[in-house]
């Protein structure tokens, strides 16, 4: 152990000899440097009024060169911070820890708002976590000067996700501008006619067709494409389409997913190969991905709509052990006793069903409603529905008529007030049918009207129910000419509601421009002026 003493004995000598000699040239450094500095101001000092000017101008710009360093470094060290803040943000977004991320990046963000990249982050981080300010985030990152076509098409995709028609169009447009390609804008606009409901119908048909011939491999639009086949009335189109169809079928994946489907219901097609078809489409369909539980749920709800099923059967005891809440069994109930004549229990057990319902359980609560065809039941669902402020609008606008049907004509003309058409302008569909029922509730309302089918005709001329509602309101406010040239007779193969709407307006244009021989093909039938509601024929005087 004595070579261990001598070795820790040594180590402390060099230790101390080192922390000497280190004192002494510490010592020695900061005399000599004492020395210049003091002999430099010491000899302009002795220059005189010259050297006491040149000593305060050194030590400023001394003073200068220490400040500018300080607050670069404090500059750099302030960003390299932020930096990593938005580089924790984006590894904790990949973790998805959204609410840690959104923190970080809003603090980054804060600190330099005009940085692109940290913008990016933060709409990002504020995009997965769901928070309040993304519209905002998203809306400043697509105005940004310096962002590109693809920060703007995630706003663009946001809000047709969410309906948002109008704005998802404007915002469409900024990205054009930022040269994003016309296949994409193609795309969104095919998605955008989709949306809009019955209008948009052959516009996306077409845009769709022009996709495909182009060549594009994009799944949403072959599925479109697919899904909307099936209407075109040309005979050669409708050939192009099923070759088209036939092709994709035979894919792995969604597009052949679709062809399938619209090959198991193509009328060119004979019943063998349908069938063909079908069974391909159910083999490609594995079950298997729903469990035991579901499966039941699934069998029992497509068995309660069959009449003969719930003869033969105790549905009581069948509900029971099927994994169904209290809530989903009281609404299914209620819609058996209903439609096997009971309506009055069956009333009784879907309002009991609406009075605390989960939102997983509306579905099957609104599904047995609604078969019941009765207003006052339906009022209620959609009360229940207009909780939620974003279903407020599109609940108002199917309200008014479910007032009016249930002879509530103040709470109709309540709620027609409370409305503005202006904030439908993503559902053109249901736009109309609230225009018409505010117009039938109450005539002060025709002017709005105007505005926003004048609007919508222009958008979709093609549109007969469209074109036929504007036509209504020109006859009221007493365009009666106007009305007669937007509204052409309409042919037998319209629906019985739009040929009988149609004919009626076109016969009361015409007597009260005092045509003096209707032709008979003009004059509605007996069905079809049935058709029409009592407020109707009275507002068209037939």
């Amino acid at each position: 152990m004595r070579w261990l003493y001598e070795l820790h004995f040594r180590l402390e000598r060099i230790g101390r000899k080192a922390k000497g000699s280190l004192s002494h040239f510490v010592a020695k450094f900061r005399q000599g440097l004492r020395y210049v500095l003091w002999g430099c101001f010491t000899r302009l000092e002795n220059l005189g009024r010259q050297g006491r000017w040149l000593t305060f101008g050194t030590l400023a710009v001394l003073a200068g060169i220490l400040v500018a360093g300080g607050w670069f470094l404090f500059g750099w060290g302030r960003h390299s911070l932020a930096e990593w803040r938005a580089n924790e943000a984006i590894a904790l977004l990949d973790e998805n820890k959204t609410e840690e991320a959104l923190l970080k990046a809003r603090t980054a963000y804060i600190a330099y708002p005009d940085d692109l990249d940290f913008l990016r982050v933060a709409t990002r981080a504020s995009r997965e976590a769901k928070a309040a300010d993304y519209h905002t985030r998203a809306e400043e990152l697509a105005r940004h000067d310096s962002s590109s076509a693809k920060d703007v098409l995630q706003l663009v995709d946001d809000l047709l996700d969410a309906r948002n028609l109008e704005n998802a169009e404007r915002f469409l447009n900024v990205a054009h501008g930022k040269g994003m390609e016309r296949t994409e804008m193609e795309k969104r606009l095919l998605r955008m006619d989709l949306l809009a409901g019955s209008a948009g119908r052959i516009p996306a048909l077409f845009r769709a067709s022009a996709l495909v011939r182009e060549g594009t491999e994009d799944p949403e639009a072959t599925r479109a494409y697919a899904a909307l086949c099936t209407l075109w009335r040309k005979p050669e189109l409708r050939e192009e389409a099923l070759k088209k169809l036939q092709g994709w079928a035979e894919r792995d994946d969604e597009t052949g997913l679709a062809a399938l489907r619209a090959l198991a219901f193509f009328p060119e097609l004979n019943e063998a190969k349908k069938e063909g078809y079908l069974k391909a489409l159910s083999a490609r369909i594995k079950t298997g991905y729903v469990d035991k539980s579901g499966q039941a749920r699934l069998s029992f709800l497509q068995a309660s709509r069959d009449a003969k099923w719930i003869e033969k059967n105790d549905w009581k005891e069948s509900l029971a052990v099927v994994p169904f809440s209290e809530t989903e069994k009281l609404a299914l109930s209620g819609g058996i006793l209903w439609r096997l004549g009971s309506r009055k229990e069956g009333k009784a057990l879907l309002n009991q069903s609406l009075i605390a319902p989960d939102p997983n359980e509306l579905p099957i609560v609104e599904r047995e409603i609604l078969s019941t065809g009765n207003p006052n039941l339906a009022i209620k669902l959609f009360l229940k529905y207009r909780e939620k402020p974003w279903l407020r609008n599109s609940c108002d606008a199917l309200l008014i008529n479910l007032y009016r049907k249930a002879n509530e004509n103040e709470m109709a003309e309540r709620t027609a007030d409370n409305l503005r058409l202006i904030s439908l302008r993503s559902q053109p569909d249901l736009l109309t049918e609230a225009a018409r029922a505010k117009i039938l509730s109450n005539q002060k309302h025709l002017p709005e009207a105007a505005t926003e089918m004048e609007r919508l005709v222009a958008k979709y001329p093609h549109d007969p129910d469209f074109r036929e509602l504007l036509g209504f309101v020109y006859h009221l406010l007493g365009g009666h000419r106007l009305a007669l040239e937007l509204v052409a007779h309409p042919p037998e193969e319209f629906p019985l509601p739009r040929r009988a709407r149609a004919k009626a307006l076109r016969v009361a244009c015409l007597r009260e421009l005092k045509s003096k021989d209707l032709p008979k093909e003009e004059l509605p039938s007996p069905e079809e002026l049935e058709n029409l509601e009592p407020i109707e024929r009275e507002l068209l005087k037939i």
